[in-house]
């Protein structure tokens, strides 16, 4: 009998101190909820906003603009706005939840999605070095062709703004990869290969396509010298 009793108060004891570290723990479990209820509302709010933002800067159109241009109307549509807005929303709802975990008393799972907010920062300049990077190529392009001083005909010049462009896409590439800590060392040695690549280029193009103008010039130079 007395052993039946002992079992009982034994588990009625574990229950009680169940209780008590539930009770005890309650107030940090409805703060971390309450923190992440608010975290999930501003992170919507602000990533509305950001979306809004980069759409009235017009950078989904100069980027869907350039897709078509490089792979054709076939293929899913790459949207900045789309891409900054979540790269903010997750941005901060990881916040929230570190915050939560700390509230939790959770240091590992804090110091983890720590390491993932350092690393979000990077992400989101590799996505405006890339867009930048897109933005300019368009426009250096459209400079080029549109120029009839650039080049001594207009196959240079399409060569020349063909060269231009994608230089720029593949510099801008390069960096937002860097800026990722993806193979710098590897990466600065392709960007090497592309300057040497695309100098040989441009020496090709004026040379092998402005061979005529450049005789004309040098007959016009004889001409004054022997006047």
């Amino acid at each position: 009998m007395n052993q039946i009793q002992d079992q009982g108060q034994a588990i009625a004891n574990a229950f009680t101190d169940l209780f008590s570290r539930f009770i005890n723990f309650l107030p940090a479990l409805i703060g971390a909820i309450v923190v992440v209820i608010i975290g999930l509302i501003i992170a919507s709010a602000l990533a509305k906003l950001v979306e809004k933002v980069v759409r009235m800067l017009k950078i989904d159109h100069v980027i869907a603009t350039l897709q078509e241009e490089i792979k054709g109307r076939q293929g899913k549509e790459i949207k900045a706005s789309v891409l900054l807005r979540e790269i903010v929303r997750w941005l901060l709802i990881f916040v929230f939840l570190t915050a939560a975990a700390e509230i939790l008393g959770l240091s590992q799972l804090s110091a983890f999605l720590g390491n993932i907010i350092l690393y979000i920062p990077n992400i989101v300049v590799a996505v405006i070095i890339l867009t930048v990077a897109l933005m300019l190529a368009k426009y250096v392009s459209q400079i080029v062709m549109e120029s009839q001083t650039v080049a001594a005909s207009k196959f240079e010049s399409k060569v020349i703004s063909g060269i231009a462009k994608w230089a720029i896409i593949i510099f801008g590439t390069l960096a937002a990869l860097i800026q990722l800590g993806i193979a710098p060392a590897l990466i600065n040695s392709i960007a090497i290969g592309i300057i040497a690549a695309v100098c040989l280029a441009i020496g090709l193009a004026f040379g092998l396509g402005g061979q005529n103008e450049a005789a004309q010039i040098l007959k016009n130079f004889r001409e004054k010298m022997i006047k």
